[in-house]
């Protein structure tokens, strides 16, 4: 027994020998497997090491290139701000040189009329002292030289009759057979008019010839007293250009150039009119004929229904004038808070506005409209004086402020000014109004996004109305007529000059602000005449009738 249980111990204790052998190997492996981790991981530590280090390499290149550009971008704006300066300087000088040029032209202009004033006057003051002189002079001309060219008419006559038989033979012989004539015409029952155009045709001979007015003579004996003197032409007293010759091609006349089409940029619907039947009357022939399209301004009235834009879907509907609509402008206001809640895509809308002063809601009701990116039109009724036109600039500066990008702004009633026509041109020329209005043009044309309307201006007097073909015009229309175009090219020039006429729009209907009405096609005839006066090219033509119109409404 004792042997057989020393057995058991002996074979337990080799089986906890065994056991321990076993978990010895188990330890020596996981003491193995610890040993590999911890040089892997010492392996991966340094490969870390590494990494990083070559990362804040890499991190200290990146920032000394980010510092090389911050330098770089500091160097660039001085630049700039440099840059900036010189433009601004070159734009002050610019202004400057225009004003000094603007001022010259108008002094040159002044000079010429007022010359031709005073040549016209001293003739009709000395006309009998001219008219001899001239006698006298081509006379003597006429026996040394012969017959050749001069100013005065009175050279001609004396020249051909120097060669025949003298003055006072010739004056006597003419009076003897007017004398004849009357005496015969007196005895029959002729018709007084045919009488009266015998007169004015031996009065008057041929135009190219300076013939003299023998006056008639009562029966029985002559006439006593001064003789009528003729009447010159003023060309006559116009002295010629030495550097061209009388073959030197003109330029075309104005009545000849004409846009290939118009478009009518301010064509206002009234409520009673809401067909434009009106509009399609005053525009005529002249217009009418050559008309491409138009926009379509909403009156005031109409802005009670711009909720539902009844007013919109009603002017497009009627105006089937076989005229496209190319716009619609859909009022504003710049004083109140009141505006349209939505606006239409599917007909092309601007906006329009009354500029009267700025108030509280200016800024931010322009900046609204702008934000639309529809264009905006501003008619201004407020007298500009220096005070207004300076917050005007504001006005247009800070709506302009954050929004990209800025449509079209059109202004109204500048193109022409409102303005007296009492005050002679001579006058206005060198008037402080004349001044104001240059520079404030010149400072308008700095805004790259301002246009100018052509309107009628509101001057107080109706358009001159366009003569017709078969009906001669009386003499004071086409007077007035000429004093108009006279004073709308005045306002032209400064215009031109500044903004060029890729930014004048032309429209027919006139700002709000005028009393008086204006017809269409008789506004479109003075603008356009006006306008082809300045002898500009056919280019600058279309593009103010209608090819810059197009662009902004379209």
């Amino acid at each position: 027994d004792r042997l057989s249980f020393e057995t058991h111990r002996a074979d337990e204790a080799i089986s906890r020998a065994e056991y321990a052998e076993t978990r010895l190997k188990d330890a020596f492996e996981r003491l193995t497997e610890a040993e590999e981790a911890r040089s892997q991981s010492e392996i991966h530590s340094i490969k870390v090491e590494e990494d990083l280090h070559r990362y804040r390499e890499q991190v200290t290149r990146v920032q000394q290139e980010l510092s090389d550009a911050r330098i770089q971008i500091e160097s660039l704006q001085q630049e700039k701000s440099a840059s900036e300066r010189e433009v601004e300087k070159i734009r002050v000088a610019n202004l400057e040189l225009q004003s000094k040029f603007r001022s010259y032209q108008a002094k040159e202009q002044g000079r010429e009329e007022g010359l031709k004033s005073g040549m016209l006057k001293q003739f009709h003051e000395n006309r009998q002292y001219i008219w001899e002189e001239g006698f006298s002079d081509g006379f003597e001309e006429g026996r040394e030289a012969g017959f050749k060219e001069g100013n005065r008419k009175g050279r001609k006559e004396g020249v051909r009759e120097g060669r025949e038989q003298g003055r006072r033979e010739e004056r006597r012989n003419a009076l003897e057979a007017f004398d004849r004539f009357i005496r015969e015409e007196r005895e029959g029952e002729g018709d007084r008019e045919v009488d009266h155009r015998h007169l004015q045709q031996s009065n008057y001979c041929d135009p190219c010839v300076f013939c003299v007015r023998v006056p008639p003579s009562p029966p029985g004996g002559r006439r006593k007293g001064p003789k009528s003197l003729p009447k010159l032409p003023l060309s006559a007293f116009t002295p010629p250009n030495s550097g061209t010759s009388e073959k030197f091609p003109l330029a075309p006349s104005p009545s000849t150039v004409h846009p290939e089409t118009v478009i009518d940029a301010n064509v206002v619907a009234l409520n009673d009119d809401s067909s434009l039947s009106r509009w399609k009357i005053e525009a005529g022939p002249h217009l009418g004929s050559r008309i491409g399209g138009i926009v379509v301004s909403m009156s005031s009235g109409d802005e009670e229904s711009l909720s539902n834009f009844v007013s919109v879907h009603r002017l497009i509907s009627v105006c089937r004038l076989n005229v496209p609509v190319v716009s619609v402008m859909v009022p504003f206001s710049l004083d109140n808070s009141d505006r349209p809640t939505s606006l239409p895509t599917s007909h092309p809308v601007s906006l329009t506005t009354v500029f009267t002063g700025v108030t509280t809601n200016s800024v931010e009701n322009l900046k609204w409209a702008l934000q639309q990116g529809r264009p905006v039109d501003i008619d201004i009724h407020a007298d500009l004086t220096d005070d207004v036109f300076e917050s005007f600039e504001d006005l247009l500066s800070k709506s302009m402020a954050d929004v990209s990008p800025i449509p079209p702004i059109i202004l109204s009633n500048l193109l022409p000014p409102p303005n007296d026509l009492e005050l002679p041109i001579v006058k206005l020329m060198n008037h402080p109004v004349y001044r104001k209005f240059q520079a404030q043009i010149a400072a308008l044309s700095l805004f790259p996004q301002v246009s100018i309307k052509y309107l009628p201006p509101s001057w107080d007097v109706e358009t001159p109305p366009t003569p017709s073909i078969m009906v001669a015009s009386p003499i004071d229309d086409n007077k007035q007529k000429k004093e108009w175009k006279r004073r709308i090219k005045m306002y032209l020039g400064p215009v031109m000059e500044a903004f060029g006429y890729q930014r004048i729009i032309f429209g027919s209907s006139p700002s709000a602000s005028s009393k008086l009405s204006s017809k269409a096609g008789d506004w479109y005839e003075i603008a356009r005449e006006s306008f082809a006066e300045l002898g500009v090219e056919q280019e600058a033509v279309d593009a103010v009738f209608w090819t810059t119109a197009k662009k902004i409404y379209a």
